[in-house]
């Protein structure tokens, strides 16, 4: 899953489906606990917190146990735009297949992206760098207040041993209050056997935009080239503040549809759309600029703008190489 740093804020590298529930807390044990001692006397310990629950199984069926991340809190000032990140020790036993992702944001959330760090150890709240962190590749991305991925039967993505991460959580406060931000995400771990197949994902990325101040709507967006036969479990969208409009299409179907520029969740398919290698994936963004100057391509999503196409899809060749990439 290589790709340039910032790509993974176009959101998913999963399945949404319903009926995951939460990890129970029957059985939790606790791997790293954070929230409390451990810190220098008289300074807050800001580290974030690994839970870990072994009986996962009892009301998720296929699953051996979940592991849930908390991040430390953070309060966001109203009228602000905040990237906070945070690192995560490996939390799983070896090599691992993820059969369900669950997330949880609290409001003024414009996504989360839980980064791969091979060596990560357990670190403090910190602004990330330029907006994002400097991983090349990422595990699970939601930009959804809640939200749960489930693959299919038999179809699950592929973690590989030692892997920790770097949690991303960007929040924008148009409010005049105060957000307190709570972010925790849940990997549930697929017992041995339960997994077949494993699922990739195709990111389509438009790096060349420009939007001139009209105060009209203007569409931006390429077209890809599929470069092999998937099954497709879900296709996701991803723009910025003053986007208007998002679609993808291939072969002229359409694929999702949405007005919202944020929270939308992805479109689920379920029974998969085959789809062959030769096929097209199209995609566009509506977006009207009234600031006065030009709008181009940025972490921002207040004053930059995105307009981003990914498909969930399996099976993959390479559980190594899991993310294939369309920059235009």
């Amino acid at each position: 899953m290589n790709l340039v740093r910032w790509v993974g804020l176009a959101v998913s590298l999963a399945v949404f489906a319903s009926g995951c529930g939460g990890a129970g807390s029957a059985g939790a044990s606790s791997l790293q606990n954070h929230d409390g001692g451990g810190a220098p006397s008289g300074q807050p310990d800001l580290r974030g917190v690994i839970t870990r629950d072994s009986d996962a199984g009892a009301s998720h069926p296929g699953v051996a146990y979940s592991v849930t991340f908390r991040m430390t809190e953070f309060t966001v000032q109203p009228g602000t735009e905040v990237w906070k990140c945070q690192d995560f020790a490996a939390p799983f036993d070896g090599q691992v297949d993820i059969t369900a992702w669950e997330s949880t944001m609290t409001a003024g959330s414009h996504h989360l992206t839980l980064f791969n760090l091979s060596g990560a150890t357990d670190g403090p709240l910190v602004d990330c760098p330029d907006g994002v962190p400097k991983a090349m590749s990422y595990s699970f991305g939601a930009q959804a207040e809640k939200t749960t991925y489930a693959f299919p039967d038999g179809v699950g993505e592929s973690i590989p041993r030692g892997l920790g991460f770097t949690m991303n959580s960007h929040y924008v406060n148009t409010t005049s209050m105060p957000i307190r931000a709570v972010v925790v995400v849940t990997a549930y771990v697929a017992a041995a056997g339960v997994v077949t197949q494993h699922a990739g994902g195709l990111e389509a990325l438009l790096l060349t935009i420009s939007i001139p101040p009209t105060g009209q709507p203007v569409t931006v967006g390429s077209s890809c080239t599929l470069p092999q036969d998937m099954n497709v479990i879900a296709v996701a969208g991803h723009m910025h503040r003053r986007g208007s409009h998002f679609r993808a299409t291939s072969g002229g179907m359409t694929l999702l549809e949405s007005d919202e520029w944020d929270g939308t969740p992805p479109r689920v398919l379920s029974p998969p759309l085959p789809l062959k290698a030769g096929a097209d994936l199209t995609w566009s963004c509506d977006y009207t600029n009234d600031t006065g100057a030009p709008l181009t391509l940025g972490n921002s999503a207040l004053t930059n703008v995105m307009c981003n196409a990914i498909l969930v899809f399996y099976p993959i060749p390479d559980v190594n190489n899991e993310l294939i990439t369309c920059i235009h």
